[in-house]
């Protein structure tokens, strides 16, 4: 019986995919530290196609490396990272108070589960904006995912309810999601200029 040809692409993300998923369950982690490259990265932030009044969400930031070349980027861009691993989140801490203080402004870097610190809401104070009161479910119109498909799956409420306020205050949101796709959305696309095929699944609302 002759065997299957293998394209060696698939395979690569594949195997990729499957050492995430092991990092994950290892460490009971839905967004294990698995570093996006800098070519990923370039292609996201394109992808995403972020302006000066826009509000970054990065759930399940790791260092905060993404979130740092975004506000680096992007002249009056705000971002706003939750992760919840203490070492990560200490270290995307350090490198951001090593950054001038006006980049250091326009990013806040949040130490907690996503389904508490998502859940936030509003207080009814008015204020100016910044980084350290802008909250997923009120300001995002961007979000980064690099979760593994359970991660995805327990975060998918908070993605909805997130995604139906958009949708009644008329206001549009862009979702990003790398390597692994959302569950019961259906991508407007799927790039795979990246090396090694990975692919980034691109969502508008």
């Amino acid at each position: 019986m002759p065997l299957k040809a293998i394209d060696s692409s698939d395979y690569c993300i594949e195997k990729l995919a499957r050492n995430v998923a092991v990092t994950a369950q290892d460490h009971h982690r839905l967004a294990p530290f698995n570093p996006t490259s800098e070519q990923a990265q370039l292609a996201i932030l394109q992808i995403l196609d972020l302006h000066h009044d826009d509000v970054l969400f990065d759930l399940g930031c790791g260092d905060a490396r993404l979130l740092l070349a975004a506000v680096q980027m992007v002249p009056g861009l705000q971002c706003v990272g939750i992760e919840m691993d203490l070492k990560f989140t200490t270290r995307a801490w350090n490198a951001i108070s090593s950054q001038p203080l006006s980049t250091q402004n326009r990013i806040n870097i949040r130490f907690g589960d996503v389904l508490k610190v998502g859940y936030a809401e509003k207080d009814g104070r008015k204020s100016l904006p910044s980084s350290e009161t802008l909250t997923l479910l009120d300001d995002s119109t961007a979000i980064y995912l690099f979760l593994v498909p359970k991660g995805l799956l327990k975060i998918q409420p908070l993605l909805d309810k997130v995604v139906q306020r958009r949708i009644e205050a008329k206001r549009s949101i862009r979702i990003v999601a790398y390597m692994f796709r959302i569950h019961s959305w259906d991508p407007i696309s799927v790039d795979r200029t990246t090396k090694g095929d990975v692919p980034i699944y691109v969502y508008k609302f």
